[in-house]
């Protein structure tokens, strides 16, 4: 019997077991945070399901305060679960595969292929060690820099965690926070908010885009068609997210009390495309800034990275076909290359 179930999914496609793996790992997830020992007050498991499927799908959106309701090991979890979202689960098997020094089959580099959207099955090893190396080096240095904030005010120990927490959180574009009141207390403080901000970029640009820049630096005309697309397209949409959030909320309640309101229209901008972190208080948003928002939160990140929504690159052809429709051009064109119909 168990030799019909295995023979049966392993001749599901990648796409639906890779979909299997996520519900299974949400659901296992929920029921380890329903234990005593992961929370501080008690927890039904809708709550921990939700809690547990916000995480692992790096959502940020949250039923209890983080800081509060959830024991240290229950945000060790939490954290493990951003890990494993923001990277993709099955990079992370082939990781492990590769420190064991185990040989990777076709239907495994199939499958790696399909979870980071790779352009070809080729490499996957070298792909997959590639991207953990390069989260951890990332990671350690947000949590570095994040750490001389973080342990001056809350003491070396909790400083320690809380910069690992913060700077895993941000470049998996989570938003979950254990400060208890999102990045609001540093709203003020550009230290912070850069590089949170940086930590957010450089995890939603994508992990071939990455190794594109460290290859060819910073000539731009070598960069492959993808990343030339992602980085302009990226830049563009933090550039005019910041001001037209800065224009439209400059007069608002929501920078009323904040001094150096660029600043956080720069955070809300670059943080609104899938971190889920805020240092103003939204609530007080106006329309047109929630219709900015609502925009910049569809459109997300770029495609092989650690963000969500319909990507980059999508938005950019979706953009660049309207104008060439309206040019009466038959085909799209960028960067002197022609997309496919």
């Amino acid at each position: 019997m168990f030799e019909s179930i295995k023979n049966k999914f392993f001749t599901l496609s990648p796409a639906k077991i890779i979909l299997l793996g996520y519900i299974a790992m949400i659901f296992v997830s929920a029921f380890i945070l329903c234990i005593p020992v992961m929370y501080n007050e008690n927890t039904a498991f809708i709550d921990a399901l939700f809690t547990s499927t916000s995480a692992l799908c790096v959502t940020g959106l949250v039923v209890f305060d983080t800081c509060t309701h959830w024991s240290v090991l229950g945000q060790i979890f939490i954290l493990i679960l951003i890990q494993i979202g923001g990277m993709g689960f099955v990079t992370l098997a082939v990781a492990i595969m590769r420190l064991n020094n185990k040989k990777m089959d076709i239907y495994s580099r199939i499958l790696m292929k399909s979870s980071i959207s790779a352009p070809y099955v080729g490499g996957m090893m070298k792909t997959a060690m590639f991207i953990t190396i390069g989260t951890i080096i990332v990671e350690a240095i947000g949590a570095f820099l994040l750490s001389f904030v973080f342990c001056g005010e809350f003491g070396f120990a909790k400083g320690i965690w809380y910069s690992i927490f913060h700077s895993v959180s941000a470049f998996c574009n989570a938003g979950f926070d254990i400060t208890g009141n999102s990045l609001v207390p540093y709203r003020e403080s550009f230290y912070v908010n850069i590089v949170i901000a940086i930590l957010i970029i450089i995890g939603g640009l994508g992990f071939f885009v990455w190794k594109d820049i460290i290859k060819n630096k910073f000539k731009f005309k070598n960069y492959s068609f993808n990343s030339k697309l992602v980085i302009t397209t990226t830049l563009a949409l933090i550039f005019f997210g910041t001001l037209a959030i800065f224009i439209f909320e400059f007069n608002g309640e929501m920078l009323k009390y904040t001094e150096h309101k660029f600043l956080a229209s720069f955070f809300q901008s670059v943080t609104s495309r899938t971190a889920g972190f805020n240092t103003a208080d939204l609530t007080y948003m106006t329309e047109i800034g929630m219709f900015i928002t609502i925009i910049l939160m569809i459109i997300g990140g770029s495609s092989s990275s650690t963000a969500g929504g319909i990507k980059t690159t999508t938005f950019a052809v979706i953009m660049l076909s309207v104008f060439n429709v309206s040019r009466n051009k038959k085909y799209v064109y960028a960067f002197g290359r022609r997309i496919e119909q």
